[in-house]
């Protein structure tokens, strides 16, 4: 997708795109691939789920925004806005309209990174399609997934899986949901966000490097024949170890596992902790901690990618 798209999006007539996400259907001025993958417009009709629009408004000056702290929502009776620095000015209108304002200077990478992460999270919790910042990876037919805070380490461990052989199922944003009292996600993007350390340690083939100012590597997920819903069998909260030569896996309490759920299913909670949280959430959270293996993992290592790592991981898994 080129720069001069969003200027034809404001334009008329204007091409739609449509995409599913977790239970959302969404509608789209915009090419979101390669982070979402299109579905036919017969097969977006046909399904039974949440309708969010989103359409490109006039450009914006940095001016226009000069009163607005960069990557902090702003929350408002009708909509909710959030602004990032030289990329765009997202507005979230009743829940299921996102207006898209641009810089000249604005790259089209940058743009999908921010919409497809905290604007999408919001308009997900919104609409109680539920999500878990994490990445996720299949290992014996279950969803595995690693969770944790910006940084981490989540999206290079479930890479490193990957190159094992265990497809990658998701990534930043997964969709969750209770069915029958089993935890399962449903399909999220179609890309990893990778650090440039990450790539060069992992030799990620296909990787691209984005575009703008978002300084990230772009990969594809993986097979497109994973079927959804998955039903989840393991979460594991990542935390970096700097002081210690040894990983460790540990069984969490019941009141730390609550809280760490808590946290890595309110995606990035500094960016909607100012929403009242809803009674469903609260339930859904509590519901799903008890149907699933909780773990603490610490990386002595940053990416903990050697295999004697690996293996004491997949043996904890298989169990």
């Amino acid at each position: 997708m080129q720069l001069k798209k969003f200027a034809q999006a404001a334009e008329s007539p204007r091409f739609m795109y449509f995409y599913t996400f977790g239970t959302l259907k969404i509608q789209s001025e915009i090419d979101l691939c390669p982070m979402l993958l299109p579905c036919l417009e017969g097969e977006f009709r046909n399904i039974n789920s949440v309708h969010v629009n989103i359409s490109v408004g006039e450009k914006i000056r940095k001016c226009d925004v000069v009163n607005m702290p960069s990557g902090e929502f702003v929350y408002g009776v009708s909509c909710h806005r959030i602004h990032f620095d030289e990329v765009a000015l997202f507005t979230i209108y009743e829940s299921n309209k996102i207006v898209i304002q641009y810089f000249s200077e604005t790259q089209c990478d940058d743009v999908l990174i921010c919409l497809l992460g905290p604007v999408l999270a919001l308009t997900c919790y919104q609409n109680q399609c539920w999500l878990m910042h994490a990445s996720a990876v299949l290992v014996n037919n279950k969803a595995i997934l690693f969770a944790g805070h910006s940084g981490v380490g989540k999206s290079t461990l479930a890479s490193v899986l990957g190159k094992r052989g265990y497809p990658l199922l998701g990534d930043e944003l997964i969709p969750v949901r209770l069915i029958s009292s089993q935890l399962y996600i449903d399909k999220g993007l179609d890309a990893v966000l990778l650090n440039s350390d990450s790539t060069d340690a992992l030799g990620c083939e296909g990787a691209r490097k984005c575009s703008g100012k978002i300084s990230r590597y772009m990969s594809n997920v993986g097979p497109g024949n994973i079927e959804f819903p998955a039903p989840v069998s393991h979460v594991y909260w990542l935390t970096k170890d700097a002081g210690s030569t040894k990983n460790t896996i540990e069984t969490t309490g019941v009141l730390e596992k609550t809280k760490a759920f808590i946290e890595c299913a309110s995606y990035r909670y500094h960016w909607i902790h100012q929403l009242k949280r809803s009674e469903q959430h609260a339930t859904f959270c509590l519901e799903a901690i008890s149907t699933i293996a909780f773990r603490r993992l610490s990386w002595a290592e940053c990416l903990g990618g050697n295999s004697t790592s690996i293996d004491d991981l997949l043996d904890d898994i298989y169990g």
